[in-house]
């Protein structure tokens, strides 16, 4: 089995090595022991997710997953003799700058996998007792278009349905940025990547700093969800190896064929004229999305799985040549873990953003029952009434936290997010305000 590292924890970190094409790579990995009902344990191993969003100040060591999943399907690719193809090329370039955006949180504006605090993970929720049930046999059957529709609503957000003029206006400004980094790349190799990135940088920048182009922050926002799915495609194909290396150590085949679907990456569709056609889960692997930790704690979600796992080769989960009974009640259990991740989601949201407790010196006053209990909508609707707009592009506004004014003037200070550029800022509401606003009728 692979190494075990000094570093002990509750999912210990195992180091082991992957040679692609005489090039040795290092990856560290995670194990746990997963049950499948019926059908048996199997051996889990996943990379540390948290890892890959710490952005551009992660440490040297947080990114060596990460550089070493880009690097090694680069590697992949100039072995088979894809190394010239522009489209390659262009993953190559825009995966690199995936570190610059990791954590920026304007990505859940486009798909929300934003990580639940740790008083709220799957394992800690005491609230939490809706248990996995089959579909009711009067349901309507599952099918591409309505899992789509399912996962667009909980999960999916304005850019992944981006209208054919915003398009065009957003490839006016990518295309010529892109097709100059894949030249110099074809001039010079890899010496141009720290050159693109290093411009890909100080473009956001700037983009960030006027605000005021609503073309540019969408082109801006493109890129950077690209970036992320580009980075997805490298870990995906990084994994088809990992799990040969596994064999190799040991790992039996029910494993890593769970393991080959739940680290996979649907393609989009790339059109001629560079649209891109998502999947139903918008370029996402479910292993590094959050949802993972609830579908993983439920043991009839996971029966669910080992039965579709059970009916199907290697060969069919990669092609996706699956459309049984079995697989549909296992697509019915990603959704339900999706579904339990929204709600933990907007549940974390609300209270840290419709609660203020009293607590501190610096605090407001004690308000009625000593809490903020409106909800989020009618306190946008209160800044709203009072004009208050993003700053940087005049959008609207989203609040997800309060903070106490550290002032001798009695203020509560909300901590605000533009829901088109994902600028943040502060806005203060005085006590008086406060006051009024929780006092007043509503409809």
């Amino acid at each position: 089995m692979p190494k075990r590292s000094s570093l002990e924890s509750r999912f210990p970190t195992q180091s082991i090595d992957v040679v692609v094409a005489g090039r040795t790579f290092q990856f560290g990995l995670n194990h746990r022991t997963l049950s499948l009902g019926a059908t048996g344990d199997i051996d889990y191993y996943w990379m540390d997710s948290s890892q890959f969003r710490k952005g551009p100040k992660a440490q040297k060591l947080q990114l060596r997953n990460l550089f070493s999943c880009i690097e090694l399907w680069w590697q992949a690719a100039q072995a088979a003799g894809e190394a010239a193809d522009p489209s390659q090329i262009r993953h190559l370039l825009v995966a690199n700058c995936y570190s610059l955006f990791a954590n920026d949180k304007a990505m859940q504006n486009v798909y929300r996998d934003a990580f639940l605090a740790p008083p709220r993970s799957p394992a800690q929720r005491q609230n939490d007792d809706v248990k996995f049930a089959k579909q009711p046999v009067n349901a309507p059957p599952l099918n591409r278009n309505s899992v789509a529709a399912a996962l667009d609503g909980m999960l999916g957000g304005s850019l992944l349905t981006i209208t054919p003029s915003e398009m065009q206006s957003v490839q006016e400004i990518l295309d010529p940025l892109i097709k100059e980094g894949i030249s110099e790349f074809q001039k010079r190799g890899n010496r141009s990547i720290r050159d693109f990135v290093g411009i890909v940088e100080r473009w956001s920048q700037n983009v960030r700093k006027r605000g005021g182009k609503p073309k540019q922050r969408l082109a801006l926002n493109q890129f950077e969800y690209t970036s992320k799915i580009s980075f997805f495609l490298c870990y995906a194909n990084a994994w088809i190896h990992i799990l040969d290396r596994l064999a190799e150590l040991g790992v039996n085949a029910l494993s890593r064929k769970f393991m080959r679907f739940w680290h996979w990456q649907n393609q989009p569709i790339e059109h001629p004229d560079n649209r891109f056609e998502w999947d139903v889960f918008g370029g996402q692997v479910l292993a590094l999305h959050p949802l993972s930790g609830f579908f993983m704690a439920d043991p009839n979600v996971l029966a669910a799985s080992g039965m579709f796992l059970e009916t199907v080769s290697d060969e069919e989960i990669d092609e996706r040549l699956h459309n049984t009974e079995v697989y549909w009640e296992f697509v019915h259990a990603i959704l339900f873990a999706s579904q339990r991740y929204q709600l933990a989601l907007e549940e974390q949201q609300q209270n840290r953003a419709g609660v203020i407790r009293s607590g501190s010196s610096n605090d407001v006053d004690q308000l009625p029952n000593t809490t903020f209990d409106r909800p989020l909508t009618t306190l946008a609707e209160y800044l709203e009434s009072r004009r208050i707009r993003c700053p940087e592009c005049r959008g609207p506004l989203a609040f997800p936290s309060f903070r106490t004014s550290d002032t001798e003037v009695s203020t509560v200070t909300v901590q605000a997010q533009c829901v088109s550029c994902g600028h943040e800022s502060a806005v203060p509401v005085t006590e008086a305000e406060l006051r009024d606003f929780v006092a007043a009728p509503r409809d």
